[in-house]
């Protein structure tokens, strides 16, 4: 069990909160059992390609949080991973009935005023050729005037359902927009974005419109491409 203490809001090369991180060898979490003493806390997890995470706020200490990784088996499903985890994972056992999923999967961005007007499974489908066995969601970002398609598979959808009741699910790049679109206007000049996350990179920036947008200018793809490849070392 690893315990995170947040001390600042800076951002670092990589567009992440700096923390400083306390692992504790051996723990014993008190009231970790059903009988937890404060089930209103919303329990997270992030679903990457490889890896899960859970985090909660820590109900002994303020300003603390209890994050928990879990390395997937990539031979089974996502859905089949969360199963597994259950069994083993002393927050999914502590009876958390309130989620937050935030989902490693393919964004598609439209403006608030468009969204009732147009066939939004169709259009994603459309836009990202995907066609699996997977349910089209959405999620508002109100300071950014802007709606957040996205996919979740089924069956690990199925499973979250069974395991918790207040559910709230959204792309994983929607806390890092909502973050950095708060900082984006300190100082004169238009910033550009670059987060890295498992061996990838998502580029953005915020206009007028205060709406993300993606960059499409090849230098600055080819700027990008250069910093990721000397972080990476590919």
């Amino acid at each position: 069990m690893i315990f995170i203490k947040q001390i600042t809001n800076e951002i670092g090369k990589k567009c992440v909160s700096l923390q400083v991180i306390k692992s504790y060898t051996t723990f014993v979490m008190t009231e970790t059992d059903n009988n937890i003493s404060d089930k209103k806390l919303r329990l997270t997890i992030r679903f990457s390609r490889n890896n899960m995470a859970f985090a909660v706020g820590d109900p002994q200490e303020n300003g603390m949080l209890v994050y928990e990784p879990y390395e997937m088996n990539m031979g089974i499903s996502v859905a089949a991973n969360l199963r597994e985890a259950f069994k083993v994972s002393e927050l999914l056992q502590s009876g958390y009935k309130r989620l937050l999923a935030e989902i490693d999967t393919p964004v598609m961005l439209m403006p608030i005023d468009d969204f009732g007007t147009q066939d939004i499974e169709t259009l994603y489908h459309h836009t990202y050729h995907r066609q699996g066995n997977e349910e089209i969601l959405s999620s508002i970002l109100p300071d950014l005037n802007a709606i957040a398609v996205f996919a979740i598979n089924k069956d690990l959808k199925l499973v979250i359902d069974d395991h918790f009741k207040d559910i709230r699910i959204q792309p994983l790049m929607q806390s890092v927009w909502t973050h950095l679109y708060r900082r984006s206007y300190a100082g004169p000049r238009r910033k550009l974005y670059a987060y890295f996350h498992e061996k990838r990179m998502e580029v953005f920036s915020f206009q007028q419109t205060d709406s993300v947008s993606a960059i499409h200018t090849k230098q600055l793809m080819s700027m990008m491409l250069c910093i990721t490849s000397f972080i990476y070392g590919n």
